[in-house]
């Protein structure tokens, strides 16, 4: 048996393969539509590749984007609900003063309304 002279290994001779030249041209015939069918498909699935990394780069980058925003909404709630919780100290302080100022005008009022009412019947009961 020789050797191939590109390997340096014997050749494989399987049953049924033909090893003339005129074999061997009929086998490449007969194997050239399945492999252009093959190659077809190959390409049409590189585009197809190509176009869905595309898609995928395109939907990372609004994955990050949206990652962002929620960071930058999670900071904002964090801020708001500390404004939230001092407007509503400061709100309940302001509400015991305004409680406390109309208790303080109504015992102005009563006051004033007893002196006047001293001052015009000095001798009338309590």
């Amino acid at each position: 048996m020789g050797q191939s002279l590109l390997t340096g290994i014997a050749p494989v001779v399987r049953p049924g393969v033909a090893t003339d030249s005129a074999g061997v041209a009929r086998q490449f015939v007969h194997n050239a539509k399945p492999i252009l069918d093959s190659l077809t498909a190959l390409h049409f699935a590189r585009i197809r590749i190509g176009r869905l990394q595309l898609l995928l780069d395109e939907r990372t980058t609004q994955r990050d984007q949206s990652a962002a925003g929620f960071v930058s909404a999670q900071t904002q709630l964090r801020s708001m609900s500390e404004q939230l919780t001092t407007s509503r100290l400061e709100l309940g302080t302001q509400r015991r003063r305004l409680r406390a100022k109309v208790i303080e005008v109504w015992l102005w009022r009563i006051g004033a309304t007893y002196l006047l009412y001293r001052k015009i019947c000095p001798s009338c009961p309590p």
